[in-house]
């Protein structure tokens, strides 16, 4: 689990420190900072096995050149990330010589460079960009990745494991202990569907089916956007390896706000099973969610983590806020831009 992220001249960032726990919540308005926390450690992890030569691009993330990764505003000559997992660190500086840009590893700790490694299948990433509807989704034929950062290949995953039983811990519908049956149970939970796959034989395809309002499988070009999306984000979390860490852009991409609060359910779910989750949203449902469940002792206040991010108006710099919420779901310290728009806007009707 990633306990600790700093950062030092990464785009807007000048100096940050983020703790994490097991649930997390990356929040604020545009362009304050939130993607490239996300950034930074999708940085490290790339650092870990990819070429020197290019260590603000590949396949995992491509920011450009140093020039629009570092923060002009000090007039930084070296970008420093260090990812902490309890007591073990790792750290790495990006910095650049006549516009060729170096790697530099200053510390490497075995302990986080196995969470970050993407061979290790610890941290996974699922990018807002992610695959939508198609006809028919690819076979993963790659020994190194398990499910891809635009979730391309979620349902290959669940073809491949739909029979298997999971771990206990990941087990909510006590009837099948198969991931077939605990995904199923989240998508009837979260937006009344299901889902059933059949690999095409002789061919690098899988068909996948939903069943929509009336019972009846129809293919995914016929369902709703938002399924899709979300179905790889629940075969994604019930997949991965105990003390996991997942990265989850906009989760509430295409969902109804009654959607975005019970996925917020199956994220308490994910991170009391040992997984840890880092969310990046503009959702007021799944923030209102995590109080609820706070509220209801679904997970203590102790195991989430709230950071709103902003820019200084003076500087122009990255800020981040953590939020307090107590054992009752209550905002200790609420910050101007902190999901108060509804109120703002209601104020204005009642003439307040």
């Amino acid at each position: 689990m990633i306990t600790e992220i700093s950062i030092s001249n990464y785009k807007s960032i000048s100096d940050m420190t983020l703790i994490f726990k097991n649930l997390n919540l990356l929040v604020g308005c545009n362009s304050s900072g939130k993607s490239s926390i996300i950034q930074s450690i999708l940085l490290a992890s790339k650092s870990i096995l990819e070429d020197y030569n290019s260590p603000l691009n590949g396949s995992l993330i491509n920011v450009g050149e140093f020039t629009e990764a570092r923060n002009y505003i000090t007039n930084a000559k070296q970008i420093d990330l260090s990812i902490k997992s309890f007591n073990h660190e790792y750290e790495i500086s990006i910095t650049s010589d006549d516009d060729f840009c170096k790697l530099i590893k200053n510390k490497k700790d075995s302990d986080v460079i196995e969470l970050l490694d993407p061979k290790k299948q610890r941290l996974s990433y699922i990018s807002a960009h992610r695959i939508g509807a198609m006809n028919l989704y690819p076979k993963n034929y790659s020994n190194n990745s398990f499910l891809e950062y635009l979730g391309e290949f979620a349902i290959n995953a669940f073809e491949s494991n739909k029979d298997k039983p999971l771990r206990e811990e990941l087990v909510k519908d006590q009837l099948s202990k198969t991931l077939s049956s605990q995904v199923n149970y989240w998508l009837k939970y979260i937006i009344n569907t299901e889902l059933k796959t059949k690999e095409i034989k002789n061919s690098d395809n899988i068909k996948a089916m939903f069943s929509n309002s009336n019972n009846r499988f129809v293919r995914p070009k016929n369902i709703g956007t938002g399924t899709i999306f979300l179905v790889s984000i629940i075969i994604n979390c019930l997949t991965s390896k105990k003390n996991s860490t997942i990265i989850i852009e906009n989760p509430e991409i295409h969902l109804h706000p009654k959607a975005q609060s019970f996925l917020t359910d199956f994220f308490i779910f994910v991170a009391n099973s040992g997984i840890q989750l880092i969310i990046e949203t503009h959702s007021d449902h799944i923030f209102n969610a995590i109080r609820r469940n706070i509220f209801k002792s679904n997970i203590s206040n102790e195991k989430v983590s709230i950071n709103f991010l902003s820019l200084n108006n003076i500087r122009g710099l990255s800020e981040n806020n953590k939020i307090e919420i107590d054992s009752k779901g209550v905002v200790i310290n609420h910050h101007e831009d902190l999901f108060d728009q509804f109120n703002n806007d209601l104020d204005i009707m009642l003439g307040l």
